[in-house]
């Protein structure tokens, strides 16, 4: 950690433990959220209301452009 600091990879030892904690906080969130995913993707009832979700609005991809309807 000193040596990052003396490279300047962080303003101080500090910064560089907060730096590292950020970042594994995020990485954790992430995990969660992949695998909340995972666990939808496997939810039939979900998997479908998604499907008829996306089809609802599928209209509106071209909204706004020349030629649309």
């Amino acid at each position: 950690m000193r040596e990052a600091v003396a490279n300047g990879a962080a303003e101080s030892q500090n910064a560089f433990v907060e730096d590292a904690l950020l970042r594994r906080l995020k990485a954790l969130r992430r995990g969660k959220i992949y695998s909340a995913y995972e666990e939808a993707a496997q939810d039939p009832i979900f998997m479908e209301d998604m499907r008829s979700t996306s089809e609802a609005f599928s209209g509106t991809e071209r909204d706004g452009l020349d030629g649309g309807t």
